[in-house]
């Protein structure tokens, strides 16, 4: 295999799982990052079993990763059950565990397994030159970096995905994400359950995520570029008061300052994922709303398969193309559903044939596990999957 010069643009969680996979592999990588320090805003992440298992295909462990998820439980605010999913079972029969990670915590995992002086801070990307042999990436400093491959790794306004011509605008879907991580007491923080409540004043999710944090999230019809309330705690306290525990304690004990606002937006999946030694990774490539909680997830997968196949084939571009017909259709897939979940269809469904007691466990369970599998290039890959 020859040793290659990738360079990488943006340090989120794609483009510093690609570098940790591309480094294990011998590859020099440069991480061009415009932040001037890994950005830590984003509350905690649902790192499920496909990407936990693409973590550890990349070198990295996933011991003490935040708050292991060992029951999903989808309930009406009045208590009517929906559906359980049994993730304990589900980990039995992957051979790995999902978790709630605090998104801080998963960089920082990433990252310090990279040698120093991989991630360039305050390195911007202003334009990608698709050079068929040497392609390069000129910053704002005017500085020109090139390598043998080029990754765009930059996010839902990727600059690298403008340069390969598929800048269409990002579609916002009207509505918007409260989210908070605090810390609670462990009659909430100690639990394994993911909670998520579904009423007619919104969603809310509630799942604890390690060392005493807990996740929060609440959506809220929003329109983009909408100012921010005085108190997002008085609206979505006056919104959700009818709604049980934990809302008023996560509530009560939020700040403003802990409170974050995350867009749902879409942007379609493009016919091909790269062009040449140029391809795209994560965010760039399939922005999605959060519903299944598949994004970060999908990132890694794309970390992963782009390493091996970068691994197996001599010629960068020969891998970008395999690379491409391996997550585009599986990506694109994905991103449809989580924009169908939000639209409500898939809670329309669960109405309509969920008897007074829930959809039974097993049955959730293993339609679930289907997704999952059906979502995932790696699950498919391990020895302990069934």
């Amino acid at each position: 295999m020859a040793r290659l010069r990738v360079v990488v643009v943006g340090a989120g969680i794609g483009g510093l799982a690609l570098a940790r996979g591309l480094v294990q592999e011998g590859h020099e990588v440069i991480v061009l990052e415009k932040a001037p320090a890994l950005r830590t805003s984003g509350a905690a992440i649902s790192v499920w079993f496909n990407g936990m298992e693409a973590l550890r295909r990349l070198g990295v462990s996933p011991d003490g990763l935040g708050q292991r998820i060992d029951r999903l439980v989808l309930r009406r605010p009045q208590g009517r059950l929906l559906a359980a999913i049994d993730a304990a079972k589900l980990a039995g029969r992957f051979g790995v565990e999902a978790a709630t990670v605090p998104r801080r915590v998963v960089l920082e995992r990433l990252a310090e397994g990279l040698p120093d002086g991989v991630v360039r801070f305050g390195a911007e990307c202003k334009d990608v030159e698709l050079d068929p042999g040497r392609p390069r990436v000129t910053l704002a400093d005017g500085t020109v970096v090139d390598g043998d491959l080029v990754v765009g790794a930059d996010g839902w306004r990727s600059v690298v995905r403008a340069a390969l011509g598929a800048d269409e605008p990002v579609r916002y879907l009207g509505v918007g994400a409260w989210q908070m991580l605090v810390q609670m007491p462990a009659s909430l923080s100690a639990s394994h359950d993911f909670l998520y409540l579904i009423g007619a004043e919104g969603r809310a999710g509630f799942m604890a995520a390690g060392a005493g944090l807990f996740q929060s999230w609440f959506d809220v019809p929003w329109t983009e570029g909408a100012p921010r309330p005085d108190s997002v705690r008085s609206l979505l306290s006056h919104r959700f008061a009818s709604w049980p525990s934990p809302v008023p304690e996560v509530l009560a004990a939020a700040t403003e300052d802990d409170i974050e606002l995350w867009h749902y937006a879409h942007r379609r999946v493009p016919e091909s994922l790269g062009r040449g030694r140029v391809v795209l990774v994560g965010d760039a490539a399939h922005t999605m709303p959060p519903y299944l909680a598949q994004g970060a997830n999908q990132a890694l997968e794309d970390a992963w398969i782009l390493t091996t196949q970068l691994r197996s084939s001599a010629d960068p571009a020969h891998a970008v193309r395999t690379y491409g017909d391996k997550r585009r259709r599986k990506a694109a897939a994905v991103s449809h559903l989580a924009v169908s979940s939000l639209a409500g269809g898939q809670l329309r469904w669960l109405d309509r044939v969920t008897p007074a007691g829930g959809l039974p466990i097993g049955l959730s369970t293993a339609l679930y596990g289907y997704f999952i599998r059906a979502a995932s290039s790696v699950l498919g890959l391990t020895s302990t999957a069934p």
